[in-house]
């Protein structure tokens, strides 16, 4: 009985102490994103990793945090964290 009432104890304290995890990702929602031929030579710059666009347009090769409505690349379009809508490209898409 001591046995059950301790594992039950221990059960409930871990419980308390267990707690989910928040979601930590913070990015920049734009509405419109065009790259050049590479990902530095954007509208987006440098920070491109970290930028939701709404619309995104790739020459070549696109990278960015995610987009909101509509993506399209001749080659190939990466997105880190989501895409919601539709997402195009010639040869492939990676999403998060």
């Amino acid at each position: 009985m001591k046995r059950i009432i301790s594992g039950l104890l221990i059960l409930i304290l871990c419980g308390q102490l267990t707690y989910a995890q928040q979601d930590s990702v913070e990015y920049i929602r734009r509405p419109f994103q065009f790259t050049f031929m590479i990902p530095p030579l954007s509208t987006n710059g440098v920070d491109n990793v970290n930028i939701v666009n709404d619309i995104s347009l790739n020459l070549f090769l696109g990278v960015s945090g995610g987009v909101g409505i509509f993506e399209a690349g001749s080659f190939i379009n990466i997105d880190r964290f989501f895409v919601e809508g539709i997402q195009l490209a010639g040869f492939g898409n990676s999403v998060g």
